[in-house]
């Protein structure tokens, strides 16, 4: 509705800094996504890095198999899609539902670690990933609640980069962790990894990630002027 806005390096430097500033005061946010990364780094890993070596190692259906269980993750994705879009009223949506939702993933991909039969891992697999992508919707969509309109854009930046971190350490730490101890036993390592990391993002949410320093307490003069004149 701003109509198009030209941007130099010094511009993006000052927009870029903004952001950053702004994401450290609003600390509900920065909460959400460090538990949206985290998720990323064990959960995306499994499902990029990890399905290929189950498929020829534990269930023995090679590239067939491969694509099926591929194709199964984007079913459970879609159908996230499908079942989030029922839900009208935002207000609904917080970090419980989020810190629940995490949990239950944990469990789903530990018993999915147990399981060698193709045709069971397959539905299983599907709902672990409604879950997943439930999870996602739910914390991007609680995300741009909470977000001021003027940071939306450079917020939603700083998530993906976030994300594309997250999933590209995820990958390397769990690929190694396969090669040394097996997939199975990494995707067991890794489950228990995402619930360590969501006890302790309950604990610091109760203590730091709070609504204590609002973004307009802190930010202070920052407005859409100031961050470009940086």
């Amino acid at each position: 509705s701003n109509g198009y806005h030209r941007i130099n390096i010094r511009e993006f430097r000052g927009e870029f800094l903004g952001g950053v500033r702004y994401l450290i005061s609003e600390r509900l946010i920065l909460g959400t996504i460090c538990l949206m990364s985290v998720v990323l780094f064990c959960v995306a890993s499994i499902n990029m890095g990890l399905l290929p070596i189950y498929a020829i190692k534990v269930f023995d259906v090679g590239p067939e198999g491969l694509g099926i269980l591929l194709a199964c993750c984007g079913i459970g994705i879609t159908f996230a899609g499908i079942l989030t879009s029922f839900k009208s009223n935002q207000e609904g949506i917080n970090h419980s539902v989020m810190i629940r939702l995490v949990f239950v993933i944990s469990i789903m991909y530990m018993i999915f670690s147990r399981i060698t039969l193709f045709e069971i891992a397959v539905p299983f697999l599907v709902f672990s990933m409604i879950l997943v992508g439930m999870f996602w919707l739910v914390s991007a969509t609680y995300i741009q609640r909470k977000v001021q309109e003027s940071f939306r854009g450079r917020i939603s930046s700083l998530v993906t980069s976030c994300g594309g971190i997250s999933v590209l350490f995820g990958l390397s730490f769990v690929g190694y962790m396969a090669d040394i101890i097996g997939p199975q036993l990494a995707t067991l390592l890794s489950c228990l990894i995402l619930i360590t990391c969501t006890i302790t993002f309950v604990i610091l949410r109760k203590h730091f990630f709070t609504d204590s320093n609002p973004a307009d307490e802190i930010v202070g003069s920052i407005s859409e002027k100031g961050i470009v004149s940086l």
